[in-house]
C-alpha cells in the first residue's frame, strides 16, 4: 500500500482500472483507496497468462502455497519476477513512486 505523496499520486489517476493492450507482461491495474482515514492506496497488477505460465515456479514467500504446503521458490526469484512486473510497469505508467515495498 502507498500512503503520504505516493498515495495521492496514485488517486490522481483517472482512472482506477486500466487494462494494457499488447503488453506481454501486464494484462491490467487496479487501484483502490483503503477508505477511511488511512490515506492508504493500494495497486494490484495483474500478469498476463502467458507470463504466468513462464513463472510458474515461482510462490510468493507469504502465499498460502509457502505458508501450508512449504512450497517456495526463493526470494531471490520471486524478487527477479516483481521486478521484471515493475519495470515493465514504470515503463508503461507515469507514477514516479512504484517500488516494490
Amino acid at each position: 500500500a502507498f500512503d503520504g505523496e505516493a498515495a495521492k499520486q496514485w488517486e490522481a489517476l483517472p482512472w482506477r482500472l486500466a487494462e494494457f493492450q499488447d503488453d506481454p507482461v501486464l494484462s491490467k491495474i487496479v487501484v483502490r483507496s483503503v477508505g477511511g482515514d488511512t490515506g492508504l492506496v493500494t495497486v494490484v497488477v495483474h500478469s498476463t497468462h502467458a507470463f504466468s505460465e513462464g513463472v510458474a515456479d515461482v510462490y510468493g514467500a507469504t502465499s498460502t502455497a509457502a505458508r501450508v504446503g512449504g512450497a517456495g521458490s526463493g526470494a531471490a526469484r520471486e524478487g527477479d519476477v516483481v521486478g521484471q512486473m515493475l519495470e515493465v510497469l514504470k515503463a508503461r505508467c507515469e507514477c514516479k513512486t512504484i517500488s516494490p515495498h
